[in-house]
């Protein structure tokens, strides 16, 4: 069988993930790798048995299917423009750019040269997340009315990457605000944002918060509240409650590296299996230990997507309006620490 052929673009942390997972699919190759810094690329490379180039030159290359970007935020929109004019698809770390309108021409160019665009948005493959909007869907607990999601990284990132990354709002709670429109099925009128710099004074020097929350009006009149910080010294922290009219679900981590799902209602409180992960574990120290499995579920999809596959997965849509909204968030926390707008 014909395996997918693609090129990794930066060669980072995220980037060392994405490698190991594409180099390991049954039906994927990952033929080449660019990253700013040669010998990082160079390094990459070898270990997964690919080669490091420029990315102009595996853009060249007609045999190349797809291109992975997983490079500083700054650069997303440009080589996205990049690989669609050389007819090939995309998978893009979120965000797509930290200015709408850039974000905009990119996924036109991208739409225009009739190239698939797949983000990274990684929660909508999660087991334990899927398992849990399928209860949501199923009338479970009921009709939701109120949802709190908690999510905090042991460590801040190095200041080097703060500085560009769009800050915390657009960074790392732009999962959240995607996770709430994905578990409810649509999108916030209103939001009220609030952040600070309550643990690293440097993270506040640089004009950045190290600790946030955001309250959502959802369709329906939920109330989403949404809270993150860059210092859970415990471990890596990813919780999401929902409350209904009928019970509530919980999809918590106590003290272990894989997440518990339950149920509470009249009848009782319940634990549901989640298939696909292990019962127990060391709390992560970041993100990739606790979504493991959505990140090689969500490669998956990319290889599967590229290959014609009818595969649901997050684009630029859903990416547009996380984006939005953090835009909005984030401007409300820059200019007062704290502030309500609507949204149109």
């Amino acid at each position: 069988m014909t395996v997918t052929n693609i090129a990794l673009f930066g060669a980072g942390r995220i980037g060392g993930m994405h490698a190991r997972l594409i180099a390991g699919h049954p039906l994927a190759t990952l033929r080449y790798v660019a990253d700013a810094v040669p010998e990082r690329a160079a390094e990459l490379a070898a270990r997964h048995g690919a080669k490091a180039v420029s990315v102009e030159e595996a853009l060249a290359d007609p045999a190349l299917d797809a291109v992975l970007i997983a490079t500083a935020t700054d650069t997303h929109a440009g080589l996205i423009e990049q690989a669609a004019r050389a007819g090939k698809h995309i998978f893009c770390e979120k965000p797509i750019d930290l200015d709408l309108a850039r974000a905009a021409q990119a996924v036109e160019a991208a739409r225009h040269a009739g190239v698939k665009l797949m983000i990274g948005l990684n929660r909508h493959f999660d087991p334990a997340l899927m398992q849990l909007k399928a209860l949501l869907a199923e009338g479970e607990i009921g009709r939701p009315i109120q949802l709190v999601i908690h999510n905090g990284d042991k460590n801040a990132p190095p200041a080097a990457f703060l500085r560009t990354s769009g800050f915390i709002i657009r960074d790392m709670m732009i999962h959240d605000i995607d996770l709430a429109c994905w578990l409810l099925g649509g999108q916030p009128s209103a939001v009220f944002a609030a952040g600070a710099a309550q643990v690293d004074p440097e993270i506040g020097e640089i004009g950045d918060s190290d600790t946030g929350a955001l309250t959502l009006v959802m369709p329906g009149g939920v109330l989403a509240l949404l809270t993150v910080t860059r210092f859970a010294k415990f471990g890596f922290d990813a919780r999401v409650e929902i409350r209904g009219t009928k019970g509530a679900l919980w999809l918590h981590n106590p003290g272990t590296g894989h997440p518990v799902l339950q149920c509470l209602t009249e009848t009782g409180l319940r634990t549901i299996a989640v298939p696909g992960l292990a019962p127990d574990g060391p709390m992560g120290e970041a993100f990739p230990d606790r979504f493991s499995d959505a990140f090689a579920a969500q490669a998956d999809a990319f290889v599967r997507l590229v290959r014609g596959e009818a595969v649901a997965v997050p684009g630029a849509d859903e990416a547009t309006q996380a984006m939005k909204i953090a835009d909005i968030a984030s401007r409300l926390v820059a200019e007062a620490g704290a502030g309500f707008s609507e949204i149109e």
